[in-house]
């Protein structure tokens, strides 16, 4: 009978039997042409899975008193390397002669093979030689077996961490420029990013930062949290609020982090942050007196006196009462406001103003300058607006010319065409020989001392106001004549004349 492939489980103890294959024997030589057989078997190990197959190469007919040879191929079909591989053959009717490998003994029908070890997937043959005596049939059974082994496979890993934290403010301005810290007036918030920058998963990871002096969490002076346990390559962000204690502005603060998962632990570096506080100065000139009718100006100078940036600067101007025509020489101006913007520390800006005042006493020219986190300061420029008089006087007789023995009227007119009232006006006249006081009326009383008149005093003439006069007299000869008048003031202590020319005949 020919030996088949046959396929067996394992016994327990890790060896199984190749057996119920028979070799046919012959002296026939047209029969007992060789024929390769193969016969196979595969063992299971503790767990169940193949381990070990085996497989006999050889003829299946052999003659009588030749030697033939065979393969026993052993091959390691697990993922583990299999040890203390050993192989047991015993024959009936067949003598076995040798083998080609130095683990193998063979005493007449016994072969023993030490195939010690086999790697995962390795295979190893062993070459037989043997010789059958007699005619009939020859039985050859194989017994394999093994130093069973459980292996286990272990993940090893190496979760590492990875801490960074950023201190960052929430404000409602725009920051025109650059801006290196936080302000005291601002909302502040730290954010923690924990990474795992190893293989693994971490343990339960904990966060602990304490914070300098001007800083608090809740109330307190340490930051703590605890974080789920992170896989490989993930992290975690979240950000905690932060408040600033009234001590902080100005100040620089050391900070520094740590986190630590089991025996794990990272830190950072200890950073510095500062706490801004600016502030502004600003400054308003300009004349102490102006007259009235002109324009006035003024400077509005705006400083940055601190070391942090004014952001969102603004001067917010308070023009005087009445003035008309307020112009800055900048398009920053909206007409109440300079937006300034961002002043960089030691920063000055000057703008200037041209505006009307109409009316005349003091007026307060007010500018007040603000910024984020500045509470604002205000300077005035006070001016005094005055005007000037301009006394006008004229005198116009009614007849003229005038025959002897009759008379004349002499209009007389004073008025103050300036923008500031005139105070003390007195006016004083001179009749010329030829004419004789008669009479006069007017805005005050008028005396007469032979040709000397004196005109009652008025005691202050209004922009634009006019008193006058009616003095009337009588020719007394023909001649040329010129009436004259005199006027002085406060505001004019050296006299204002005016002439009239008469004729009389």
């Amino acid at each position: 009978m020919n030996l088949t492939s046959l396929r067996t489980a394992a016994v327990a103890a890790g060896a199984a039997l190749l057996t119920g294959g028979a070799l046919s024997l012959t002296q026939d030589a047209a029969v007992a042409v060789p024929q390769a057989a193969d016969s196979g078997l595969t063992l299971a190990g503790p767990t169940g899975e193949d381990t070990i197959e085996i497989t006999r190469r050889g003829p299946s007919q052999i003659r009588a008193g030749e030697e033939f040879t065979y393969d026993l191929v052993l091959r390691n079909i697990s993922d583990e390397p299999i040890r203390g591989i050993r192989v047991t053959e015993t024959t009936q009717g067949v003598e076995l002669r040798g083998a080609n490998d130095k683990a193998a003994q063979v005493e007449g029908n016994r072969l023993s093979f030490n195939a010690g070890q086999l790697a995962a997937g390795d295979s190893r043959t062993l070459k037989v030689t043997a010789r059958a005596s007699e005619t009939g049939e020859a039985r050859s059974c194989i017994v394999v077996d093994y130093d069973p082994a459980l292996c286990t496979v272990y993940k090893v890993t190496k979760p590492d961490l990875k801490l960074v934290w950023t201190l960052y403010a929430d404000r409602d301005v725009e920051a025109q420029c650059d801006v290196a810290g936080v302000y005291s007036c601002d909302d502040v918030f730290i954010e923690y990013k924990v990474t795992n920058d190893g293989t693994g998963e971490t343990e339960p990871i904990v966060l602990t930062h304490n914070l300098p002096e001007g800083l608090t969490y809740t109330g307190k002076q340490t930051v703590k949290a605890t974080v789920d346990p992170l896989g490989a390559g993930e992290t975690k962000a979240f950000r905690v609020p932060l408040e600033l204690t009234d001590d902080a502005a100005g100040r620089q603060l050391d900070l520094s982090a740590e986190a630590k998962a089991g025996g794990i632990t990272a830190s950072t570096d200890a950073q510095t942050v500062s706490i801004l506080e600016p502030s502004l100065d600003v400054r308003v000139d300009g004349p102490a007196e102006q007259y009235l009718g002109r324009d006035a100006t003024a400077r509005v100078t705006v400083t940055n006196n601190s070391d942090a940036p004014a952001l969102n600067t603004m001067v917010a101007i308070t023009a005087p009462e009445g003035a008309r025509d307020v112009r800055f020489d900048t398009r920053d101006f909206d007409g109440e406001t300079l937006n300034v913007g961002c002043l960089m520390p030691g920063e000055s800006r000057t703008y200037n103003a041209t505006y009307r005042v109409e009316e005349a006493g003091e007026f307060d020219m007010a500018a007040a300058a603000s910024a984020y986190c500045v509470e604002a300061v205000e300077k005035t420029l006070t001016t005094t607006y005055k005007g000037i008089s301009a006394i006008l006087i004229e005198t116009v007789d009614k007849v003229d010319p005038v025959a002897v023995g009759e008379n004349t009227t002499y209009e007389v007119y004073v008025k103050n065409q300036g923008s500031a009232p005139d105070l003390n006006v007195n006016l004083t006249g001179t009749l010329p020989d030829g004419l004789t006081f008669v009479s006069a009326t007017g805005d005050s009383d008028v005396k007469a001392d032979g040709k000397n008149l004196t005109f009652g005093q008025i005691d202050e003439l209004a922009p634009g106001e006019v008193v006058s006069w009616n003095v009337t007299v009588k020719a007394d000869k023909a001649a040329k004549v010129q009436f004259k008048l005199n006027l002085k003031s406060d505001a004019n202590p050296e006299p204002i004349r005016e002439e009239e020319p008469t004729t009389l005949y």
